[in-house]
């Protein structure tokens, strides 16, 4: 319940609805009282008194739909309805309904170690700057990082403070630019973290990661800044924007001159109607099947390398034997050892040494390579030609 008061007298049984808003005329905040005879009664907001009433200081204003967050020096809520807002070096106050704003209180982030050191960066550029250009550009970005609003849902936030949140799974994603397993991988992290960072050396294929990015961004009616320090980076990415027909939809921004030129000559729209493209369900259940590919193909390849480092390391052995004259024994195919079986095996014999094979050994040798017969693997150079034998025999199975 609201209750209003105008130069001392209660008006909240005689109005019907009230308002506050700020008078440029009169340069003050006023309250007009509406009756239900249509009249209105207009007072200094100063002279009125309305309950109830909160003050809230430092804070981040916010706005539904918005990512956007503006910090304030203070505010005073009346009646839950209006919130007449102080921002940083503003002339004047301004007044919000309250169910077209919220408020966030700021985060610490700027005493965190990571946000002083740039400061510090910032500053040193500004004083060791030589000139005239160079301190305009280092003084800008001190200013700006003194602006900056301290809020918890930004991807600096999480920066700073090590944090990095998750974010919500969104309807799906699409590649219009073409994947592989590593990329496809990369741009799916970049959308389940306030932060993430991708890096890999020239010709990798980032570029085209970072297109596939933008698209998903564009597809949730979002915008986007592609920042670099230097020009060629993201002239790289306008230009494969440019040959895909979408260079309508980037801003060449940056300096002044730049957005000059951008604003003197605004690329057209398109006239022609885009061609039909396929449900998001649709390359839901193909992207399904690429996937799979990528990875079977991306496991046929490591395969490969296994294959083809272990011919190599096989290659050697047998060289090795021959030209030590090793003596192995017959095939061991009958012992039905696998790989693995094979390792454990030399792996025991080696344990063995130049001890002589005891009842305990022959039972684990039975029980765990199925071998009923100690004596091929007795001492001396019969246990070493069957362990230089498990040895090829590693290498024939796992081919």
């Amino acid at each position: 319940m609201v209750s209003i008061q105008v130069e001392g007298e209660d008006k909240t049984a005689k109005i019907s609805d009230w308002s506050i808003y700020w008078s440029d005329k009169y340069e003050t905040l006023l309250l007009t009282c509406h009756y239900p005879s249509k009249k209105t009664y207009t007072r200094p907001l100063s002279d009125c008194r309305i309950s109830p009433a909160r003050e809230l200081g430092k804070m981040l204003l916010t706005k539904p739909g918005s990512t956007i967050v503006t910090p304030i020096a203070k505010a005073t809520i009346y009646g839950e309805r209006y919130a007449v807002v102080h921002y940083p070096d503003a002339d004047k106050p301004y007044v919000h309904k309250m169910d077209g704003i919220g408020f966030a209180a700021p985060t610490a982030m700027k005493d965190a170690p990571v946000f002083h050191y740039f400061s510090a960066v910032a500053n040193a550029r500004q004083n060791c700057a030589t000139s005239k250009t160079d301190r305009e550009i280092a003084a800008n970005v001190v200013r700006q990082l003194e602006k900056l609003p301290s809020s918890a849902d930004t991807a600096l936030q999480a920066y700073c403070t090590g944090r990095n949140g998750t974010l919500a799974p969104g309807r799906g994603l699409i590649y219009p630019f073409g994947l592989n397993e590593s990329q496809l991988a990369a741009v799916e992290q970049a959308f389940r973290a306030q932060v993430s960072v991708i890096e890999g050396p020239p010709g990798t294929g980032k570029t085209q990661t970072i297109l596939n990015i933008l698209a998903n961004i564009l597809l949730c009616g979002q915008t986007v800044a592609v920042l670099s320090n230097n020009n060629a980076a993201v002239e790289n990415v306008y230009e494969k924007l440019e040959k895909c027909g979408l260079g309508h939809l980037f801003a060449r921004l940056g300096n002044q001159d730049n957005r000059k030129d951008f604003f003197a000559d605004l690329p057209p729209w398109p006239l022609s109607e885009p061609e039909p493209a396929p449900t998001l369900d649709e390359i839901q259940a193909l992207l399904a099947r690429v996937k799979q590919h990528l990875h079977d193909q991306n496991r046929a390849a490591q395969l490969q390398v296994e294959l083809d480092e272990l011919t190599i390391e096989r290659r050697y052995l047998q060289q090795w034997q021959a030209e030590s004259g090793v003596q192995t024994v017959a095939s061991l195919d009958r012992y039905g050892l696998s790989p693995r079986k094979t390792a454990d095996l030399m792996a025991y014999l080696s344990h063995l040494g130049e001890q002589r094979i005891r009842l305990k050994d022959r039972i684990e040798l039975l029980f765990n390579f199925r071998i009923f017969r100690a004596k091929p693997f007795a001492q001396g150079d019969a246990r070493l030609a069957v362990f230089h034998a498990l040895q090829m025999h590693y290498y024939d199975k796992a081919l």
